[in-house]
């Protein structure tokens, strides 16, 4: 690949490229993410209206530059990866919109060069802090070279979030994409203050970001209601069970009878999606379940069902590396309900019929909220059953009450020992 499209000089950011910039990215693009898209824009005031500036926003789409360009109203000179310029018709139209390569294995000194000459002009400088897409939604893997730029050029960060803009978000006419812009951030010595200020602007400003972290770790005693237990009760005795119970499989219960009425820990083990609705029918008791946050991102129209229906269901989100503050109030929202809470001391699945590696984190939650713990053992769904009406018999057992007031070794002990004669599961003793 040419040298050239990594050097450019200050003159080739002249008013032609600027022009072509501007009927590309605001009178095409933009005029058609508004009639197409809803394209909505907040905080253009935040733009400076003078000097020389970076424009770092997060990374979700191939249409983000234009997006910006238009959102911002000015020209911006984009950082593009090299492997772009590979391509003849990429690099045609990146050269005419006047981005320039940048290896972002080794930053080069021509590359250097250009971003110096470009504060001569009257254009800005964009790049994504993130360096390649990220469809997740999160700010992920942030690259320190924009804010090495900042203090080198001694200029401000203008951090714009963009949401709403994958490929599965793009739906004509229904689409809403946005774009917020917050207050320029200025330049100072410390590249990782820079850097954490972009990230919190950002993750503020991104409204996807804060749904999928935040909302539904976070719920109030009042949504574990009533409308929550006939939901659940639609779902397992409208839905589950008739075609479940019906055609594939025999569910059978042994409950347990020294149960009190009072809220309890409802610990099964798990191994299968179907588990929610078989603690669900063999416990008999309002349920709310956690939930990996996993289950609650954005996107694709699947995505957005099972994010809305496990709502209804009265499951909240728990970052299972790092419990956060809101899982564990909504934890004591859940009990302050009367509700009993779901959890899963094995975390994901598993269908080898051993018990191993327990994670303790449902003993802090008893012992935080003083509420002892119900084993409930789960055995015949190790495989699915694909026959219809060759039923497959699944046990459902409740165990007795474990004292949330006994050391967590004697806990993990206890449950382990539970699930083991429950399910006739193998004990390691491991755990």
């Amino acid at each position: 690949m040419p040298r050239d499209y990594q050097k450019r000089s200050s003159k080739e950011y002249n008013i032609f490229r600027g022009i072509f910039q501007w009927i590309t990215c605001t009178l095409v693009f933009g005029t058609y993410f508004r009639l197409a898209f809803n394209l909505k824009i907040e905080g253009r005031e935040n733009v400076p209206k003078k000097g020389f500036f970076i424009v770092a926003s997060n990374h979700a789409s191939a249409i983000d530059p234009f997006i910006v360009i238009h959102a911002i109203q000015k020209n911006v000179a984009y950082m593009a990866k090299v492997e772009l310029f590979k391509n003849p018709v990429a690099r045609f139209f990146l050269n005419a919109l006047g981005a320039f390569a940048v290896d972002r294995s080794k930053v080069s000194i021509s590359t250097i060069k250009t971003v110096i000459g470009l504060k001569q002009t009257n254009w800005a400088l964009g790049i994504f802090p993130q360096g390649t897409r990220e469809k997740d939604g999160n700010l992920d893997n942030i690259n320190k070279g924009f804010a090495s730029f900042a203090k080198t050029l001694k200029c401000d960060i203008l951090p714009v979030a963009i949401t709403g803009v994958r490929k599965e978000q793009r739906k004509i006419f229904r689409g809403r994409m946005k774009v917020k812009i917050g207050k320029p951030i200025p330049y100072n010595d410390d590249i990782e203050a820079m850097m954490k200020l972009w990230c919190e602007e950002v993750s503020n400003l991104s409204e996807e970001s804060k749904k999928v972290n935040e909302n539904y770790a976070h719920r109030k005693a009042k949504d574990f209601n009533i409308l929550t237990r006939l939901y659940q009760y639609y779902a397992l005795y409208i839905l589950f069970l008739p075609i479940f119970g019906t055609l594939f499989y025999k569910f059978k219960v042994k409950r347990n009878k020294n149960l009190e009425k009072k809220p309890y820990i409802i610990a099964p083990n798990h191994i299968s999606y179907m588990d929610v609705f078989i603690v669900n029918y063999g416990i008999a008791r309002p349920l709310a379940y956690m939930a990996k946050q996993e289950l609650f991102q954005t996107g694709s129209w699947l995505k957005d069902y099972v994010r809305k229906n496990i709502l209804r269901l009265g499951a909240f989100a728990v970052n299972r590396e790092k419990v956060g503050i809101s899982t564990i109030k909504t934890a004591k929202e859940v009990f302050k309900a009367k509700y009993n809470l779901c959890i899963f001391p094995q975390g994901g699945i598993r269908k080898n019929k051993i018990i191993e590696n327990i994670n303790p984190g449902f003993i802090y939650f008893a012992k935080t909220n003083k509420i002892d713990i119900v084993p409930v053992g789960i055995s015949g769904l190790e495989t699915y059953n694909w026959k219809p009406f060759r039923k497959q018999k699944v046990n459902i057992n409740i165990g007795e009450p474990i004292s949330w007031q006994l050391d967590e070794n004697e806990i993990v002990k206890h449950w382990c020992k539970q699930i083991s004669d429950l399910t006739g599961y193998q004990n390691l003793n491991v755990c």
